[in-house]
């Protein structure tokens, strides 16, 4: 299934000799009638595919709400791309109930919602998309309703799919121009936070976050050059979710015991 329009590429992680898989994905085919056309998902909110991750790609956009339940951060390596700190241990996701749900009341990642499809390009440089999917992923079923094919047509389900991925890559777009500028200003320094976790303390490291400090000191025009773009609530976005880590970490913290109690 194709669409006309261009997109980010097909990896957020950057461009390899390989191409890599995005996050989560373990396979990615173009929606087909003939192959898929008996496919459907199972339910909605399962999430457990993401269990194993305590960090979760993250649009500029998504800055204003996910600052309130997550520090945001900078991936170390280029292109530098934002990503939700989820919890304080690798490879554990505290949000992240047996059952698959994600807990509620905290805010979902676009990129978690949008799995396991994606926009990909039908060729190397080329503007013509298909709408793929993970065909590994566990959270497919055969049935006969709730199908993504009328036929040989794509479902209104389908429609809203293609949609959907489309904002999420115009938005990643505007993400990783954001992300361009920062560099650009050299705004990112490699940085740690430390946060209690019981009765120690613990240290995150290797990652990038933007200086206030460098911020600062950026004169009046150059500052004033990130207005019109949107740029300065990304920024203060971002400064405050990091501002919070430590509320945040006491509450993953009681998440994380809720969770081994159940």
């Amino acid at each position: 299934m194709t669409d006309e329009t261009a997109a980010a590429p097909a990896s957020e992680s950057g461009t390899t000799k390989e191409p890599r898989l995005p996050l989560f994905y373990k396979s990615l085919a173009p929606l087909d009638p003939k192959r898929h056309g008996t496919l459907r998902l199972k339910r909605k909110g399962d999430y457990s595919f993401a269990s194993n991750s305590n960090i979760v790609p993250l649009l500029c956009i998504e800055f204003g709400v996910a600052q309130k339940n997550y520090p945001i951060i900078f991936t170390r390596n280029e292109p530098h791309l934002p990503m939700a700190l989820l919890g304080y241990e690798q490879g554990k996701n505290p949000l992240i109930g047996k059952d698959g749900a994600w807990t509620a009341g905290r805010y979902l990642p676009a990129y978690l919602r949008r799995y396991p499809f994606a926009l990909v390009p039908l060729a190397p440089e080329s503007d013509r998309l298909a709408l793929c999917l993970d065909e590994k992923s566990a959270l497919f079923e055969e049935g006969q309703e709730g199908l993504f094919f009328d036929g040989d047509k794509p479902s209104a389900k389908t429609d809203a799919l293609i949609n959907f991925c489309r904002e999420f890559d115009r938005q990643f777009t505007l993400t990783q121009s954001f992300c361009a500028r920062m560099k650009e200003l050299d705004l990112l320094d490699e940085t740690r936070i430390r946060v209690m976790s019981g009765e120690r303390s613990v240290e995150l490291q290797g990652f990038m976050a933007i200086s206030e400090k460098k911020l600062n000191a950026l004169d009046a025009e150059t500052f004033e050059s990130l207005r019109p773009n949107g740029y300065l609530p990304v920024i203060y976005g971002h400064l405050m979710s990091l501002a919070g880590s430590q509320s945040v970490a006491q509450q993953t913290r009681g998440l994380s015991e809720l969770a081994s109690d159940a």
